[in-house]
């Protein structure tokens, strides 16, 4: 919530911020006539720094396959609070499933940077400059030994683009997964493709509020939000199989 992403050289927080691993003070059921939510609440404070209630949730509906995730995020504390979310939605890897969006392929770059965590090998650098340069192209995942390391794409201001984004992953049986947010309140997105002995991720996007790279990069860019004394922000993301 206050961090997020890869910490940069002279960033001092943890992977992905201090919420990601933060344990819930209260959980909760709803249920009702169409579904089912499952419900949390933690409060993080720490002296002489920020305070904020975090409160998460996630519907199933029935007679559906797609779930719905909503994030709450209030400034409990008496000044002004950063806040940089990210809906880390890791869908598993799909050989030959074809990635498509409701924006333009134009609009993903690739990451050029190489976070701490990121051990490069020659194949993997050889391949990021195809990428680069167009020799390659990444909308169909048909090359597994090619994403070991990591292989990252980033999309800006999506709001260019839709007021809804919808992304996709169709499998080569026909099942299609999808991804849908509103760009006024997640108007950023990372695609994140990993293959190796120990992860096989296939996350066609990961909806955010700013780029990960780190809470000085989204500071310097001016994509880092702030929340006043007492102001709440909502994030919701639906997502499932069609």
């Amino acid at each position: 919530m206050i961090s997020n992403g890869c910490p940069g050289p002279e960033d001092n927080h943890p992977l992905h911020g201090e919420m990601p691993c933060a344990e819930m003070e209260r959980a909760w059921l709803e249920i009702t006539d169409v579904g089912i939510k499952v419900c949390g609440e933690t409060e993080y404070v720490k002296g002489f720094g920020h305070h904020y209630l975090a409160s998460p949730n996630v519907e199933m509906f029935e007679g559906e396959a797609f779930i719905k995730m909503s994030m709450n995020v209030k400034n409990l504390s008496g000044s002004e609070m950063p806040l940089q979310y990210m809906c880390h939605t890791n869908y598993a890897y799909l050989d030959d499933a074809v990635m498509k969006q409701n924006i333009p392929d134009s609009a993903f770059t690739l990451r050029e940077s190489v976070p701490d965590h990121v051990k490069p090998t020659e194949k993997w650098l050889n391949y990021n400059k195809n990428l680069l340069s167009g020799e390659e192209t990444l909308i169909v995942l048909n090359q597994p030994e090619m994403y070991d390391p990591e292989i990252v794409f980033f999309a800006d201001e999506l709001n260019r683009y839709q007021d809804e984004a919808e992304f996709e992953m169709e499998s080569p049986d026909g099942v299609t997964f999808f991804t849908r947010f509103s760009t006024a309140e997640l108007n950023y997105a990372t695609r994140w493709l990993l293959h190796n002995s120990d992860q096989k991720v296939g996350a066609f996007v990961l909806p955010a509020t700013c780029l990960p790279e780190g809470f000085l990069a989204a500071e310097r860019a001016g994509t880092l939000m702030k929340l006043r004394a007492g102001e709440e922000r909502s994030f919701t993301v639906v997502t499932g199989k069609k």
